[in-house]
């Protein structure tokens, strides 16, 4: 027998359910994408900002080191700043100079240049000046700029100026 006026439903979601569930999941990704752009956005930054700060320290202590191991200075001359730096001794014979926006270290006795700075930095300056009295002690003062490539969120890259003075043994 079959029964008339039963009304047999289906199950599934009506329309206005779709377009409420449409509704708050399109706002909760729209949310989390903010928030991945932000994350992103940060990282950069930090990256930037620790790539220049690493290549600043080692910079400053193979210079240091490269200086006080040495003798002599033989460029640049005494009280002018120069983009050069040449040092002798025993053992070194080195020249610090920029090459593409890169410092490099070139030992002159056999002719194989070390970079100094990394691939996520480069140097827009130099300047290296001999300090001291002439015939005592000789001192040098390094002067570098460092820019990171990554560009931060304000349309700038991360820039940072270094200095020391050391002087020969």
């Amino acid at each position: 027998m079959k029964q008339r006026g039963h009304v047999c439903r289906q199950a599934g979601f009506s329309l206005v359910e779709l377009l409420l569930y449409m509704g708050l999941f399109s706002i909760l990704l729209v949310s989390l994408m903010q928030l991945f752009g932000s994350i992103l956005a940060v990282r950069l930054e930090s990256e930037a900002t620790s790539a220049v700060l690493q290549d600043g320290r080692y910079i400053l202590s193979r210079f240091a080191y490269d200086v006080k191991r040495s003798s002599n200075i033989v460029a640049p001359t005494f009280g002018t700043p120069g983009p050069e730096l040449t040092i002798t001794g025993p053992s070194i014979n080195y020249t610090y100079k920029i090459v593409a926006n890169n410092l490099v270290l070139q030992n002159n006795t056999t002719s194989v240049k070390e970079q100094l700075n990394s691939a996520d930095t480069k140097i827009s300056s130099a300047t290296f000046t001999k300090l001291g009295t002439p015939g005592g002690k000789e001192t040098v003062q390094i002067k570098v700029t460092l820019n990171s490539l990554a560009i931060r969120q304000g349309g700038n890259p991360e820039t940072k100026t270094f200095q020391t003075t050391v002087g020969t043994r």
